[in-house]
């Protein structure tokens, strides 16, 4: 590590912190980047609720009647991907066994590993890199990645398991962004220390 790396890692810190300790007075919608994941219609179908809530009783009871594992709802959304949002790594597990499409995208071109992301789903994340997940999709609103995904929610041990898969911090979004703005700008210090230490 040469000097001006390590000068300039203390520096950004210091001023992730200070902006840290003022009061907000605006978001944007990378401060609400987990929000976009579930944009739902209002009814959401019987098997996709079973398997957000968990429920793996009913998620199986539905593919042993006959439900194609990857129906879509209006999102485009499978039932394994709202399974990996809320960290169901059993349920994700099963429908991948069941010959879910691993990189299915929704109407937005966001995948499973970019729903598993924006949460503490970590499990979920490592299950569905280790079966074959795409680990560097942009989506197709903002040229988001799953591990800016990670960055502007502060999720720490998932954005170093997508690091460690070989995710590329370098992509940029449409605003010209990259998880390290991310990470800044939501005042997750500790994701900014992975990248600056990677």
């Amino acid at each position: 590590m040469n000097l001006t790396k390590i000068l300039f890692i203390p520096v950004l810190l210091f001023f992730i912190i200070l902006s840290c300790s003022r009061e907000k007075t605006n978001n944007t919608d990378k401060a609400n980047i987990k929000e976009s994941v579930t944009e739902s219609p209002v009814s959401i179908p019987a098997h996709m609720d079973a398997a957000l809530n968990g429920n793996s009783d009913k998620v199986k009871e539905f593919i042993a009647g006959g439900l194609v594992v990857d129906t879509t709802d209006e999102n485009g959304s499978t039932a394994m991907m709202l399974a990996a949002y809320n960290n169901h790594t059993e349920i994700v597990k099963y429908l991948l066994g069941k010959g879910a499409d691993i990189n299915h995208r929704d109407i937005n071109n966001r995948t499973a590993l970019m729903y598993a992301s924006s949460g503490p789903a970590n499990e979920t994340v490592k299950l569905l890199l280790e079966a074959g997940a795409e680990v560097n999709v942009t989506d197709n609103i903002e040229g988001f990645t799953a591990i800016m995904f990670a960055a502007a929610e502060g999720q720490t041990e998932v954005f170093k398991t997508l690091m460690d898969a070989g995710a590329d911090i370098n992509i940029k979004d449409k605003d010209g962004e990259t998880a390290l703005d991310f990470a800044s700008n939501n005042c997750h210090s500790a994701i900014v220390r992975l990248i600056d230490n990677r």
